[in-house]
């Protein structure tokens, strides 16, 4: 029998083609940890335990209607006034069909609003970013990489479910244009033209992509919009000392106010009223 432990006792098992390996490729990278939704079905799940709550909660109403009808002798009279007296047991210990019923709706309603709020935190996680989508897709096809290790029913999730219909784990690095461009744009043709000249694989990656660290990425985007940013207060002032006419002053002041705001809207995550503050300060 072929073992997949190594001799040594302080080694990590070698996990086995398949679920192991791809889990272990995520937990790895977790960039690509990007599972599917289930829009439709979560949502069809809800309308069910919304549907079957509207038919209980009518038939409850109907309980109560009939025992505010009854004799006052009736225990059933005393059902929405008593808590006890709705709970009482009779003598084989067995609770009156008006309580039994309220005890099958709190376990429905229960189920309910735990499936909203778990629904609520599916929806607010992120889309997969498409460049990590289409490493997984290649990587899951590449024989020197994934090689196919799932080949159930569950093997097309990652190429044919509609990308709204996925989720991802891992929150984008960075929210703001110029680091988005930077990782999906600028690295990718970096490294088709140059970059693959400097860097191999990692070996103990078993894969024959090289990885490039997005969080790095993104810190040294942040860096030049910093730059760019105190370059864009200080230009001005250099260059309205130079200029001695007022309507030469007037138009690049206007000059500078456009492209500080087009530097903001491009470089950084500011919304429209942050914007307008900073133009207008």
């Amino acid at each position: 029998m072929t073992s997949f432990v190594d001799d040594n006792p302080y080694a990590q098992p070698r996990l086995v083609q398949g679920y192991p390996t791809l889990a272990q490729h995520m937990s790895s990278t977790p960039e690509i940890s990007i599972f599917k939704r289930f829009e439709t079905l979560n949502r069809q799940n809800l309308l069910y335990l919304q549907a079957e709550l509207i038919s209980l909660e009518k038939q409850l109403r109907n309980f109560e209607a009939e025992s505010t009808k009854c004799d006052e002798s009736d225990p059933r009279s005393q059902y929405s006034r008593d808590w006890e007296w709705m709970t009482m047991t009779d003598e084989r210990s067995t609770f009156n069909p008006q309580w039994k019923l309220f005890l099958r709706i709190r376990g429905v309603l229960k189920e309910y609003n735990e499936t909203l709020l778990q629904q609520a935190t599916i929806t607010s996680l992120p889309k997969p970013e498409t460049y990590n989508l289409n490493y997984l897709q290649s990587w899951l096809s590449r024989p020197s990489c994934g090689n196919f290790p799932i080949i159930g029913p569950d093997h097309t999730i990652w190429k044919e479910t509609p990308p709204q219909d996925l989720l991802s784990l891992q929150s984008p690095t960075s929210s703001d244009p110029f680091s988005r461009w930077a990782i999906t744009s600028f690295i990718p043709t970096y490294h088709r033209l140059l970059g693959h000249h400097f860097r191999d694989p990692d070996p103990e990656s078993q894969t024959e992509y090289i990885e490039y660290n997005s969080t790095k990425i993104a810190r040294v985007a942040s860096f030049i919009s910093t730059i760019v940013a105190v370059v864009m207060l200080i230009a001005p002032v250099a260059v309205l000392w130079k200029i001695s006419s007022i309507k030469a002053r007037l138009g690049t002041m206007a000059g500078f106010t456009v492209v500080f705001s087009l530097l903001m809207a491009g470089l950084t995550s500011a919304k429209r009223s942050d914007i307008f503050a900073a133009t207008a300060a």
